[in-house]
């Protein structure tokens, strides 16, 4: 993967473990839907979200659960990210994202110095609104925009990083997209993001029109309640491995399906 070339040096590709994470994640809400939640259940996150269709809302829990740690591609943050995986598949692996991260200068510990380390909610409550379909020109990483359209996706963001929901937004937010990096880091995220809509088959630009709340709404308890709990999913756990540094989407898609399937009919079972 190479990030539309972002991570591309002297020709050798680099490859960044979070999307192994991303995928599997949004895989893990595919199979919870399909057979765990209730139809109850199922009717009221699409009654939530505003979604005319069930499937509509299953596409966008899918893709906002796998873009959910998209705040870890900042420069706080990235040096760590796999050092608490013991998974011998991402030991494997890892070399080759920091050799590839060390050409694109995106590992050097000054960035740790330059950047606040602000939770990743808050960065990925940040940039995830423009990386899902607001490209208004007027607004800015952090803000809220004023377009009534895309109302029900910052909501949604919201709602699915923040304790507290829009209460919140200004005076955490704001202050995270300044520690989400500039350079190449916008055009990782998009990558990022754009691997998981691939794999939903949800193009972002479609999410502020999928989400429709109704007048009046403030909050998605569903939404965060379900994101959560996917997010609680014990994906990295060592028999499951991780994507090997070269591999297409369409392989990576492959794993992440396996291993959410394992994983979900597992805690089935505990249950």
């Amino acid at each position: 993967m190479d990030f539309d070339g972002v991570l591309l040096r002297r020709g050798e590709l680099a490859w960044n473990p979070l999307i192994a994470d991303m995928l599997c994640h949004a895989s893990v809400t595919q199979e919870v839907w399909d057979r765990v939640l209730s139809t109850a259940q199922r009717y009221e996150l699409a009654d939530e979200l505003g979604c005319d269709e069930e499937d509509a809302a299953r596409q966008v829990l899918s893709l906002l659960a796998g873009a959910r740690r998209v705040g870890e591609a900042s420069p706080a943050w990235m040096n760590g990210f796999g050092t608490t995986v013991h998974s011998p598949a991402l030991e494997i692996a890892r070399p080759s994202w920091q050799r590839g991260a060390e050409r694109a200068g995106l590992t050097a510990s000054v960035l740790r110095l330059r950047f606040p380390a602000e939770p990743v909610e808050r960065i990925g409550a940040a940039v995830l609104p423009r990386l899902l379909g607001c490209d208004c020109p007027e607004f800015r990483d952090g803000e809220q925009c004023a377009k009534p359209r895309h109302s029900g996706l910052f909501l949604a963001v919201c709602s699915m990083f923040l304790k507290g929901g829009n209460d919140v937004h200004t005076d955490t937010v704001a202050v995270a997209a300044r520690a989400a990096g500039r350079g190449p880091w916008p055009a990782i995220r998009k990558a990022l993001v754009g691997e998981v809509a691939r794999h939903t088959g949800l193009k972002p630009g479609w999410v502020p029109d999928l989400i429709q709340p109704k007048e009046g709404e403030s909050h998605f308890p569903g939404l965060r309640r379900f994101s959560d709990a996917v997010a609680r999913f014990p994906i990295d756990a060592p028999s499951y491995g991780y994507a090997r540094p070269n591999d297409p989407l369409e392989k990576m898609s492959q794993r992440a399906h396996l291993i959410a399937r394992t994983v979900v009919a597992c805690q089935t079972r505990l249950a």
